[in-house]
């Protein structure tokens, strides 16, 4: 759960650097500088993967399936992440009206704070996993 609430907080604080790491897709090159020699590769799916599994063996996760239920998790809270965002957007700028066909009007219709969001989908990811 924690790495959940670690990935809201990254898309909550720096929403282009969330974006170019998991929405954007980086355009191919050949070009190698000290930064990508240097870097590590690392797989969240896998990482969260790994998790899950430990979940799984110790008894606390029910499903069976690690890397399936890392895609699952993954893409709950990524679309959480993306509607976090929407909501904040209308949330600090009142006037805002962007294209009143956006769907992203919708948001700031809600009777809830994105604060309450948050914490209802990390609720029911955590009972997702345990029920």
């Amino acid at each position: 759960m924690k790495i959940f609430e670690h990935f809201l907080q990254f898309a909550d604080k720096d929403f282009g650097a969330f974006s170019m790491m998991h929405l954007i897709e980086a355009p191919s090159s050949d070009k190698m500088g000290p930064f990508e020699k240097e870097y590590r590769k690392f797989n969240f799916l896998k990482g969260t993967a790994k998790v899950i599994q430990n979940g799984i063996n110790d008894g606390k996760i029910k499903e069976s399936n690690a890397g399936m239920l890392s895609f699952y998790t993954y893409s709950l809270i990524l679309g959480a992440a993306i509607v976090d965002r929407h909501m904040r957007i209308i949330e600090q700028n009142e006037d805002f009206n962007g294209n009143l066909a956006s769907e992203i009007i919708q948001f700031g219709q809600a009777d809830f704070s994105r604060k309450d969001f948050r914490n209802f989908i990390l609720n029911k990811l955590e009972n997702s996993l345990t029920d």
